[in-house]
């Protein structure tokens, strides 16, 4: 076999291995994608309203919290917006998700400073 018609085989070798090795590394980043979205948050919805979310034993929705700090939704969100309250949050797709663990921390810390 002349080296004129190496040139074409190498280089059909070469495509078929580059798309494999894509599709295998794009497996592994959307299974990847997949544990880590499970892990941290599921969104469900109840009789078509909007996604609540479901986290891992660390997280909590805001109406959780709210029931955690002994107040009601409405005015933990109320006061998160008017920056009355410095509480650990996150806002993910219009909900509110706090840290059990960072909302104990501000809670001590709050407490040790004789805060609010």
């Amino acid at each position: 076999m002349g080296k004129e018609k190496l040139l074409p085989i190498s280089l059909l070798c070469l495509a078929v291995a580059l798309v494999i090795s894509s599709v295998i590394i794009s497996r592994g980043i959307t299974d990847s994608a997949k544990v880590i979205s499970e892990n941290l948050w599921q969104a469900r919805s109840v009789n078509n309203a909007s996604p609540t979310i479901v986290a891992n034993k660390d997280t909590m929705s805001s109406f959780e919290t709210a029931e955690y700090l002994y107040t009601n939704q409405e005015l933990l969100i109320q006061d998160i917006e008017n920056k009355k309250l410095d509480i650990p949050y996150v806002k993910i797709n219009g909900n509110y998700v706090f840290s059990k663990n960072a909302i104990n921390k501000w809670l001590e810390t709050k407490h040790t400073a004789g805060g609010n």
